[in-house]
C-alpha cells in the first residue's frame, strides 16, 4: 500500500471512530438505544457512557449489564450511575428484560450483542447486576456467558436452586426483611462462598441505594485491578478513590474505612500505602471497632437464621429465637449504622 493510501486509510478510520464516539453523549443517561440486528430490533436498552469514554483508549472499557424486575426504568438505572462514572464503567440496562424468562434471555442477549458491536468494551471484563428477578437473570448470565461475565451484583434475590459453574465474584445486596434473605444467605454460603460478599441493608424487597451500589462496583473493580489492572486504570482508580475517601472522611468514617480497605488491596495503586494507613488509624477508633464487630455478628446471625433453606420464607416468617437474637444484637449496636438493618432482621419478611 502506498504512503498516501496508508494516510487516507488512517484518516478514514479516525473519522469513523470519531463519528461513532460522538453518536451518544457521554456522562448522560441515554433513555433508549435500539438494537440494530434485524432479529433483535424489538429489543432496546438504556445506556450510560462515562464522561471520559472514547473509542481509542488503550485499555478497553468494562461494561455492566443491568436487569430489573419491571424492565428498564430510570429509577433503577440511576442508582448505578455514580459508581459507573467514578469507576469508568459503561452501563446498559435492558428495557424488555422482565417477568417472562424466555423473552428476558432474548432481550439480554440482544443487548449484549449490540453493546459489543457499538462500543469499545472489554468482552472479557463484563459484569451483571439486577434486582429481584433481574438478580436471577444476573446469575443466569454469569453461568451462560462465563467467558464474558467476571462479576455480579445481585440485589434481593439469590439462585440457591441452581449449580454455578462460573468463577465470577459477587457482591450481594439484600434488604434486612426481604423475603429473599434466606435465598441470598444460602446462595452465598453454598455457591459463592469465598468469592464474594453479602451485605444487608435497611428495608425490605427493594433496590439498594446508590451509595451501596457504588461500594459494590468499586469493590469489584478493585479486585480486578489488583490482579490484572493496567497502570493507566490503576492510577485513575487510585486518584478517584483516594479523593472520595478524603472528601467524606470527616462526615462518614464508615464509608472512608470500607473504601480505604478496597484501595489498600490494590498493591500497585499510588495511594495504596496511604489508604492502608487510614484504615489502620480508623481501626483504632472505637466506633469502627464496634462496626467491624457488628458486621461479624450480623454474619453469624445470618448463618444461624437465614442460611437454612431458600424456601423457608414460606413457613419461617419470623421465629421467636430470631426476634430475641435480633433484639440482643440491637442493644449492642444501637449506636452504629447497622442498627436499622439489625432491627429488620427481627421483623417478619415481606
Amino acid at each position: 500500500m502506498k504512503f498516501r493510501e496508508v494516510i487516507t486509510a488512517v484518516f478514514l478510520a479516525a473519522t469513523i471512530s470519531s463519528v461513532r464516539a460522538a453518536e451518544y453523549e457521554t456522562g448522560k443517561l441515554i433513555e433508549e438505544v435500539q438494537c440494530r440486528h434485524a432479529q433483535a430490533q424489538s429489543y432496546s436498552y438504556m445506556l450510560y457512557l462515562p464522561t471520559g469514554y472514547t473509542l481509542d483508549r488503550e485499555v478497553e472499557w468494562p461494561v455492566l449489564f443491568v436487569m430489573g424486575p419491571e424492565g428498564g426504568t430510570e429509577e433503577g438505572f440511576r442508582r448505578y450511575i455514580r459508581g459507573a462514572e467514578k469507576n469508568s464503567w459503561i452501563v446498559a440496562m435492558s428495557i424488555q428484560s422482565k417477568g417472562d424468562f424466555a423473552r428476558s434471555r432474548e432481550a439480554v442477549a440482544a443487548m449484549m450483542g449490540d453493546v459489543f458491536k457499538r462500543f469499545a468494551v472489554d468482552k472479557k471484563r463484563c459484569y451483571a447486576a439486577g434486582m429481584s428477578s433481574g438478580a436471577r437473570m444476573a446469575f443466569w448470565l454469569a453461568n451462560e456467558r462465563r467467558q464474558n461475565i467476571i462479576g455480579i451484583i445481585p440485589c434481593c434475590a439469590g439462585d440457591a436452586g441452581n449449580r454455578h459453574r462460573n468463577q465470577a465474584l459477587a457482591y450481594g445486596l439484600c434488604g434486612g426483611y426481604s423475603f429473599t434473605r434466606w435465598d441470598m444467605a444460602v446462595t452465598f454460603n453454598k455457591n459463592i462462598r469465598y468469592r464474594g460478599r453479602l451485605r444487608f441493608f435497611e428495608g425490605g424487597h427493594i433496590w439498594a441505594d446508590e451509595d451501596l451500589i457504588f461500594d459494590a462496583i468499586t469493590w469489584l473493580n478493585g479486585k480486578y485491578l489488583a490482579k490484572k489492572g493496567a497502570s493507566e486504570e490503576i492510577n485513575r482508580f487510585s486518584e478517584m478513590l483516594f479523593d472520595e475517601i478524603l472528601k467524606i472522611y470527616e462526615d462518614d468514617i464508615y464509608f472512608a474505612y470500607e473504601n480505604a480497605i478496597v484501595l489498600a488491596g490494590v498493591p500497585k495503586a499510588p495511594h495504596a500505602d496511604q489508604a492502608r494507613t487510614i484504615a489502620d488509624k480508623l481501626e483504632e477508633n472505637p466506633e469502627i471497632q464496634l462496626y467491624i464487630q457488628g458486621l461479624k455478628e450480623m454474619g453469624e446471625f445470618v448463618q444461624k437464621h437465614f442460611n437454612t433453606d431458600a424456601n423457608d420464607f414460606r413457613n419461617n416468617r419470623r421465629t421467636r429465637q430470631q426476634k430475641e437474637d435480633a433484639d440482643a444484637l440491637l442493644e449492642l449496636y444501637a449506636e452504629t449504622p447497622l442498627a436499622r438493618t439489625i432491627e429488620d432482621f427481627g421483623k417478619s419478611s415481606k
